[in-house]
């Protein structure tokens, strides 16, 4: 897996595993509600890494911090309960 997306299609795979996760009947409801309950603590809470005064940075560190969360427990959930599906071979 690499770890951080970097092109279009990167991201919207990203997108798709993460809604495998959410999706997958293998991962318990705990986990997805972890995941949930940090990202909604991070957004609620008043402590930033960067703050929202600043127009576009302080949302991108919101909107990084948020895929870094999902990030993390996609890579827990694929290798605890092995949700991945096997990689296809490019030819």
């Amino acid at each position: 897996m690499k770890f951080l997306p970097v092109s279009p299609r990167d991201w919207w795979q990203m997108f798709q595993r993460i809604l495998g996760f959410y999706r997958s009947a293998g991962v318990p409801t705990a986990a997805k509600l972890a995941t949930v309950a940090l990202s909604l603590a991070y957004i609620l809470l008043p402590v930033d890494f960067l703050p929202d005064v600043l127009p576009v940075v302080g949302q991108l560190d919101d909107v990084s911090v948020l895929a870094l969360i999902h990030l993390l427990a996609l890579a827990w959930a694929e290798r605890r309960y092995l949700t991945a599906e096997p990689e296809k071979h490019r030819l």
